[in-house]
């Protein structure tokens, strides 16, 4: 269905807000798909990936209302050194650790791109002219992401990160 059919037009989408949709999906099921990995395909799993990331988005909202002064390069710096560092961590070091360490050291790498796109987003949304357009802009991009989800059968998981990457390059 063209978008022009559903009342969408093209020059309406945030394309900022889009492709942030887009790329946190991705990350999101790269994050679900490796603690699965390591930690076997189990509820635990799913409840330590969403902690991680409810945790981040709100540590997010937090340090954008205290430090509302922050720039996007130094965020974009943050959120692509972060994704860097994901692609190239092993998490199969992991797999000697205890599991309560396990759990807070995955944690924390899976979720770390998420807390700084959390904090663009958070930042992005504030400044938007009209918000439903913005959150709608965004859930459309997520839409695309899960799509995009689909090419880790082509290029692996890990390369998840990598496109990922390229798209919140693009929204910056």
């Amino acid at each position: 269905v063209p978008l022009y059919k559903i009342g969408l037009r093209p020059v309406d989408v945030n394309w900022h807000l889009f492709l942030m949709g887009a790329a946190f999906l991705l990350i999101e099921t790269k994050a679900v798909t490796t603690l699965a990995l390591v930690f076997g395909s189990t509820w635990m799993v799913n409840s330590i990936v969403m902690a991680a990331i409810l945790l981040m988005i709100l540590l997010s909202n937090l340090v954008v209302s205290r430090l509302p002064f922050m720039g996007y390069l130094a965020l974009y710096f943050g959120l692509c050194a972060s994704i860097l560092f994901n692609f190239g961590f092993s998490f199969d070091s992991l797999n000697q650790l205890e599991w309560q360490t396990r759990a807070l050291v995955s944690g924390l790498v899976i979720a770390l791109p998420l807390f700084f796109a959390a904090l663009i987003f958070a930042k992005a949304f504030s400044a938007v002219d009209s918000p439903s357009e913005g959150l709608a802009s965004n859930l459309l991009g997520g839409l695309v992401g899960g799509l995009l989800e689909y090419l880790d059968m082509w290029t692996g998981l890990r390369a998840l990160n990598l496109i990922a990457l390229t798209l919140y390059l693009l929204s910056a």
